[in-house]
């Protein structure tokens, strides 16, 4: 499993710089959007009464989503630890004149107007509860879109029947006497 010091190393030495500038800014999407996550729980928490069943699942739910969120800040501190002592980052610009990857700016659209209609939404009814799946469902497919931006070596498509493309029309070529 590589870790995000990995990736950062990895993405330094290849000396692609939109690979690293994606890379971080990727890291920062994700971590301003796991607070939004913990607000929006946190705000269909508050409306419902403290008696009702759903309750201590919607609690549960903040602290996960807190935990997740206390990971992801010190994953950006160590990020941010090896950028500081990496001359390669040393031309990089602000955080926020990054451009998104643009996959990853189209689930970013779709995962905020979720977040809004789901605030505007009554907490513990079913239309919270089907919103609450499509936030997930967003959310899980802008971490797939950043691992890919992040390692894509480790998301390539694999071989069509077993040949590599590079390798695919010499093979064709030899096949038919080319």
């Amino acid at each position: 499993m590589s870790t995000s010091g990995d990736t950062l190393r990895s993405l330094a030495q290849t000396g692609e710089a939109e690979d690293l500038e994606a890379y971080i800014r990727g890291v920062s999407d994700r971590l301003l959007q796991a607070v939004h996550e913990v607000g929006i729980r946190e705000t269909q928490k508050r409306g419902v009464a403290p008696a009702a069943p759903e309750f201590p699942a919607l609690a549960e739910a903040v602290r996960i989503s807190a935990e997740e969120l206390l990971r992801m800040a010190r994953e950006e501190e160590r990020t941010a630890r090896m950028l500081n002592e990496q001359t390669e980052s040393a031309d990089l610009p602000p955080i926020e004149e990054l451009a998104p990857e643009p996959s990853l700016g189209l689930i970013l659209e779709e995962w905020r107007a979720i977040e809004r209609r789901l605030a505007a939404t009554d907490p513990g009814t079913p239309e919270a509860e089907e919103l609450l799946a499509a936030f997930e469902d967003a959310r899980s497919r802008y971490a797939d879109a950043l691992a890919r931006v992040a390692d894509p070596a480790a998301h390539a498509r694999p071989p069509r029947n077993g040949i590599p493309d590079g390798e695919r029309s010499g093979q064709a070529g030899q096949m038919f006497g080319g």
